[in-house]
Order: C-alpha cells, then sequence, then structure tokens
C-alpha cells in the first residue's frame, strides 16, 4: 500500500491510474480543475477539508463532445468513481458550468460501483449534482457504444455517504 502525496499542479488522472488497489492519495489544499475517472478499487483519497481541497470542472449536458453528440447528463461529471471500494474523504467535488437552463444537467460526483463511502464532502453543481449507479438496464441497453462500459455498469451497488453536503 502505497501513499501518494498530491498538489494541484499534478494531474489527478495519471496518479489515479497509476494507483494499485490500497493506495491512499492525499490530495493538498487548493483546487484541481480537472475531469477524473477513478477506476483503481479500494483506493482512499483523502483532502485537506471539503472547503479546501476542492476538484472543480465545467462540463455539462448540452456539450458538443468531439465525437459531435452531446455530453448528456452521465457524461458530464466533474468526477467519476467507476471502481468497488472507495473512499474519499474532506474534500468538495464541483461541477461549475452554471445556467442550467441553457447547458441542462451538470454532475458534479458520479459513482458506479459498490461499497463507496464519502466522509465529510460536499458535492456542488445546479442541477443533477450526485449520480448513483447503476444505470437501469433501458439505459444500460440505450447507451452501449456512447458511454464508456465502465458507465453502463450492472449490478446491486451500496454507496454510504456520511457528514456531507450535496
Amino acid at each position: 500500500m502505497a501513499h501518494f502525496y498530491i498538489s494541484p499542479d499534478d494531474r489527478l488522472q495519471k496518479i489515479f491510474d497509476a494507483a494499485a488497489p490500497g493506495d491512499t492519495i492525499h490530495l493538498s489544499a487548493g483546487v484541481y480543475r480537472q475531469k477524473a475517472v477513478i477506476r483503481t478499487p479500494e483506493l482512499t483519497v483523502l483532502g485537506a477539508g471539503p472547503g479546501k481541497t476542492r476538484i472543480v470542472y465545467d462540463d455539462y449536458a448540452r456539450k458538443r463532445g468531439e465525437d459531435g453528440f452531446e455530453y448528456i447528463t452521465f457524461r458530464s461529471y466533474t468526477l467519476a468513481v467507476c471502481a468497488d471500494g472507495v473512499r474519499m474523504e474532506d474534500l468538495s467535488v464541483i461541477n461549475d458550468a452554471g445556467t442550467p437552463e441553457k447547458k441542462g444537467q451538470q454532475i458534479a460526483l458520479s459513482v458506479v460501483g459498490s461499497d463507496f463511502v464519502m466522509k465529510n464532502c460536499t458535492l456542488t453543481s445546479t442541477q443533477d449534482t450526485l449520480f448513483l449507479g447503476p444505470l437501469p438496464p433501458d439505459l444500460v441497453e440505450r447507451y452501449e457504444g456512447f458511454l464508456p462500459d465502465e458507465l453502463r455498469r450492472d449490478g446491486d451497488m451500496r454507496q454510504i455517504f456520511e457528514n456531507c453536503r450535496i
């Protein structure tokens, strides 16, 4: 089990991808203006406090991706957790795209995994701030080939939020 100590200048995606199950990532205070996906199971991510460590991005449902299609709700996240057993504490996840009347849904955190625990955190957006998987079967089928499989995962999932503001 390794411990990584990260600053806002570091690329979260690179760190998340390099982590092994059981590792702990310590995020120092600051703004991490990045979109990222956690795919490593049993990972722990610790911040310096919900007002101090902020993961922020600004994607939204009506935005057009490089593929020419709108992002839709499920691609608009700032942070997606697509692994089991992930734990996050003492940080904020924010989607700051704003004006949902024009931009549509804006997910701050998407969790498609079981045994997820979030403690002492803040999630902020203007519409559809939090998505908890799994997708219903009709959407799993509808978005095949459009959403990555990790976001379309099915099965029973349990997520726990303790002392969080959403």
